[in-house]
């Protein structure tokens, strides 16, 4: 769902056991999300002996496309759940049936450890704090508060057994709203609060799957049909090969998520002069600048009448003039040009502020200086692969990539 904070804390009782999974099945397998509302290539060809399947994935739209949530099975006997997959966080979150008062997660079906015979507790305490949350509009950090244990954790038949997962027993009323009930992390080991082995990376160390990879087709609400493919990908929903995209290696290793490098950022052809590096993560519904001031870089080629209205980063331009309003944002990424067309630009009615629509980039950063996070309004024009052996993101077109 969202891009983990830096400001992280960490309470350890007792050592983490190690995560080991059982490898229930092995080639791509696709997660489906079921919606409510001649560059150099990427090798992943033939990435297994089957044909892939896939998780269908559903869509919590509000104004704008804000996150794509599958199901995920927890325990033993399973207790089912739909869950955010989230590229810029690393560990598996969700509510405990010990959080009782919090609207932040009683609003969610939450997980009754009393109900599974392979729960474990691991007697270890957790406050984890998120920089970007599930809508659009800046907040200040949302937190969680919880407990680690080990159990059963299960995507589309591809199962982890011990795994570590945080059960929170507190919850901002941030997370009240969403229409998921948890967090699964897809990021790298260092991301992950607990210290625990990501649920994907222990399917690709005990031979789960058989590539190292999984896919991410997003796509608008109209269109529907996106899903998370674990263990390769689904070239069906492709209209160009893969391209990988210019990582910056030493951040990507030092805060454990997939971060890369572009280029320049052009509105209507015209250069902003911004050069810089990006998380992509899967779990931001929009674009979020390293500080107000490099937000409006961008907005000044838009329109004059985009004015910062929250100083933690939220714009906006008049609801009436929004259909007037043209911007192709063009992102370049190596070779490849990342377009985000004109449709995105406000993310519906800015809350609290009548006449008011929001638009798509917010300011006020992540607290890493220079650093970008690039979400829903890009990945959802593009089919994006993410190979964590290599620590590499490659993307292609879809038949939503705009012109």
């Amino acid at each position: 769902m969202e891009f983990v904070s830096l400001a992280l804390t960490f309470s350890a009782l007792v050592n983490i056991a190690v995560a080991a999974s059982i490898p229930a099945r092995r080639g791509p397998v696709v997660v489906s999300l079921t919606a409510r509302r001649s560059p150099p290539r990427a090798s992943f060809g033939k990435l297994g002996k089957r044909a892939a399947s896939s998780e269908p994935l559903g869509d919590w739209f509000n104004g704008t496309d804000l996150q794509w949530f599958g199901q995920v099975q927890i325990g033993t006997p399973p207790q089912n759940f739909t869950s955010e997959f989230d590229t810029g966080s690393s560990d598996v979150l969700f509510p405990s049936t010990n959080c009782t008062s919090d609207p932040g997660c009683t609003a969610h079906k939450r997980f009754d450890p009393t109900k599974s015979s392979t729960f474990k507790t691991a007697n270890q305490a957790f406050r984890i704090d998120f920089a970007t949350g599930g809508g659009v509009a800046p907040s200040d950090n949302e937190t969680a508060l919880g407990i680690i244990a080990n159990d059963t954790v299960a995507i589309a038949g591809l199962a982890v057994a011990n795994q570590v997962i945080g059960l929170t027993y507190s919850q901002t009323p941030g997370f009240g709203p969403e229409t998921f009930d948890g967090i699964l992390g897809l990021g790298f080991g260092l991301a992950s609060t607990t210290g625990a082995k990501p649920f994907f990376q222990s399917l690709v160390d005990n031979k789960a799957v058989d590539a190292p990879v999984y896919g991410l087709y997003f796509s608008p609400l109209k269109v529907g049909n996106a899903e998370l493919t674990l263990g390769g990908v689904d070239s069906a929903k492709m209209t160009s090969a893969l391209v990988p995209i210019p990582m910056n290696t030493t951040q990507t290793q030092e805060i454990g998520l997939f971060v890369i490098n572009f280029s320049g950022i052009a509105v209507n052809k015209k250069a902003t002069g911004i050069a810089s590096s990006a998380v992509i993560d899967s779990g931001t519904s929009n674009v979020v600048a390293p500080s107000n001031d490099d937000a409006m870089a961008v907005y000044k080629l838009i329109s004059p009448n985009i004015k910062l209205v929250d100083p933690l980063g939220g714009f906006a331009i008049p609801c009436d003039e929004v259909n007037n309003t043209s911007a192709t944002i063009d992102i370049t990424m190596g070779t490849l040009r990342v377009r985000i067309p004109p449709q995105e630009l406000s993310v519906g009615p800015y809350p609290g502020k009548p006449g008011l629509c929001q638009t798509f980039i917010n300011g006020g950063g992540v607290g890493i200086p220079g650093l970008w996070v690039i979400g829903g309004t890009m990945l959802k024009y593009y089919y994006s692969a993410w190979d964590v052996s290599k620590q590499e993101l490659s993307l292609a077109t879809t038949m939503q990539t705009a012109p």
